[in-house]
């Protein structure tokens, strides 16, 4: 397998060649199915599709070639609601820095996405600039002013008052405003912003039979037994550290005191407070079978 370093531009002379250099290396090995075409590369042609491709972006509608038309479907849909909306008079400015002067009387909106959910901060608009769009329905309403950490302002003059209101949904990005559309204005990739699009955006996954949520693993304390959503270099329910370990589904969060099977305390200190023998400083203390009680746990110091 290798991965073609231009495959975006596909005129670049350096995907032939790396395509060329592909064939001979791969003759000198054993005979494998073999992959080197990205999205970029799964439009060049059948001569890069070899027994396998590996289509990323254009998967979720983004741009496989610049300069190209895009032949894919969007995917993604970003949409924010509109916190409140202030009625504006001329020579009033907005946001971070006054970088937008309204010009005319406005109803200037507050919106919930900002550059800290992955809303590129890129996108924000001086007074004079033409910025990206978002849709309320049918209306465009534009971006105006600094895309701040949690909020972005959207002027929605335009939009009638009872669509442009407090719990509305202001779309900033799909099939009206795509993501290369964006990406384009804020000077990056398509690839930036659909990677940064972060946890605090809430997900809803949809297509011709709904799509079931991904299953989300857990990291499940060795010692303890309880489980977080994120790893962490020390349990917070024991203070143990690296003992942290990826497991497969969201175990229930055990309750301290808890002991996991194998490794209950010794009679006279408890392994979630602390997993020391107090007598020899050991870090690891068993039961000899299933059915031991903890007053007949064992140490397994060397020491001890």
């Amino acid at each position: 397998m290798s991965h073609l370093a231009c495959a975006d531009e596909p005129n670049n002379p350096m995907n032939e060649r790396q395509r060329q250099r592909f064939d001979v290396l791969r003759a000198k090995l054993p005979p494998a199915p073999t992959s080197l075409a990205n999205s970029g590369g799964t439009f060049l042609g059948s001569a890069f599709h070899y027994d396998l491709v590996r289509p990323g972006i254009a998967l979720y509608g983004g741009r496989a070639h610049e300069g190209k038309p895009n032949p894919m479907q969007t995917v993604v849909r970003f949409a924010a609601k509109i916190l409140q909306i202030r009625e504006l008079e001329p020579g009033a400015t907005i946001g971070y820095g006054a970088i937008y002067r309204v010009q005319r009387p406005s109803r200037i909106a507050t919106i919930g996405c900002g550059y800290a959910d992955g809303f590129l901060r890129a996108l924000s608009v001086k007074t004079g600039e033409a910025g990206p769009v978002g849709f309320i329905g049918d209306y465009p309403v534009p971006i105006v002013g600094r895309v701040s950490m949690d909020f972005t302002t959207v002027d929605v003059s335009g939009a009638p008052a009872e669509l442009a209101r407090r719990g509305a949904w202001v779309e900033v990005m799909g099939a009206r405003v795509t993501v290369d559309d964006l990406t384009d204005r804020a000077g990056t990739i398509g690839y930036e912003l659909l990677t940064r699009l972060g946890q605090r955006v809430h997900r809803v996954y949809e297509g011709p039979e709904r799509m079931a949520r991904p299953q989300r693993n857990a990291y499940v304390c060795q010692n303890c037994g309880a489980s977080f959503a994120r790893w962490a270099g020390k349990c917070a329910a024991c203070n143990e550290w690296n003992s942290l370990v990826e497991e497969a589904g969201a175990a229930p969060r055990r309750a301290p005191g808890s002991a996991r099977p194998g490794r209950v305390a010794c009679s006279s200190w408890k392994v979630w407070r602390r997993p020391m023998h107090r007598r020899c400083g050991a870090w690891r203390v068993e039961a000899p079978s299933s059915t031991a009680s903890p007053a007949a746990a064992l140490c397994r110091g060397r020491h001890c």
